[in-house]
């Protein structure tokens, strides 16, 4: 058996589920993987992790990837396996004073954690929506100070995944209908998101055991397509202290609104497209100067997946 540290976006929940559920079948043992799975701070956290070398794979941010490789562009850390085909990246704002247009953000408060993925992209959606990033004012907050601010008025709109806020908020016995979602893809930023990476210094060493990898963890999200309370269990055998029901809808969230796009269904599940992979790059140059534009192939290796008929949503 491989031993594989595979290091998690963020805590043990719902839309983690399919790696869990993988472990859980037994298709990564059966691919002679022994993974352990590590609780993360965030997809921005991994391709930095894959590089510093304290884990081989990761569920990270295609976008911090580009940002790492432009100012080293040696960097251990490569994508192999896109999981978000649309990005989940967002302002959630209250009904009752929704932000529906980057055009009411001048002059609004927002917040979010700073090492969040919206607090980050900010400025590059900003710059992609037409607007001054200098004209919004962007407050730093814990994820529970950014909920409770957002609830009490104190900021305008909460930055993150849509996911993320929305079953924050549902913890604290909201509904979706009190909020509105201003997506940061449906205004100019069209870019990927989160994804599974490797270090190509153990993909080199491991070839089959990444194939493997993707294999499993390929069948475990189309399982979760099919059937979203298969991996529920999975989570919960890891936090008993946590909600089935929440665990579950949190899943079936990120499956509907994440994963099946138009580009998802003409790629398969885990394709990149090197054409939009450009545009990402030329978006995050021009929005953060970035001092170089990695070139797709740096970004993204598609050898290790496996055929388009394994992967048709």
């Amino acid at each position: 058996m491989i031993p594989l540290r595979f290091l998690l976006n963020w805590k043990f929940q719902g839309p983690n589920a399919p790696f869990l559920l993988a472990e859980d079948r037994g298709w990564l043992r059966e691919a002679g993987i022994a993974v352990e799975f590590d609780i993360g701070e965030g997809s921005g956290a991994i391709p930095p992790a894959l590089a510093a070398g304290t884990c081989d794979a990761g569920f990270g941010d295609f976008n911090a990837l580009i940002e790492l490789k432009a100012k080293n562009p040696d960097a251990d850390a490569t994508t192999v396996f896109n999981i978000y085909a649309r990005a989940p990246m967002c302002v959630v704002s209250l009904a009752g004073r929704p932000l529906t247009s980057p055009a009411q953000l001048p002059g609004k408060r927002l917040g979010s954690p700073p090492f969040d993925t919206g607090f980050k992209m900010f400025p590059a959606f900003a710059k992609a929506a037409g607007i001054d990033p200098s004209t919004v004012e962007l407050v730093p907050s814990t994820p529970a100070e950014r909920d409770q601010r957002l609830l009490s008025g104190e900021i305008d709109g909460a930055m993150g995944f849509d996911a993320t806020i929305m079953f924050a908020m549902r913890a604290l016995g909201r509904t979706p209908a009190e909020f509105s979602i201003l997506y940061y893809g449906d205004h100019g930023l069209d870019v990927y998101s989160s994804a599974v990476m490797v270090a190509p210094s153990f993909a080199r060493k491991h070839p089959e055991a990444v194939k493997g990898l993707l294999a499993a963890i390929n069948r475990a999200w189309l399982e979760c397509l099919r059937d979203p309370a298969a991996a529920v269990a999975s989570v919960l055998a890891r936090d008993k202290s946590l909600d089935p029901a929440i665990v579950g809808d949190h899943l079936r969230w990120v499956l509907e609104h994440q994963v099946p796009t138009e580009e998802s269904r003409r790629l398969g599940l885990g394709a990149l497209d090197p054409v939009r992979i450009a545009r990402n790059v030329t978006l995050l140059k021009d929005a953060f100067g970035l001092p170089a534009s990695p070139a797709a192939e740096t970004l993204y290796e598609p050898a290790f997946l496996p055929p388009f008929d394994a992967r048709r949503l």
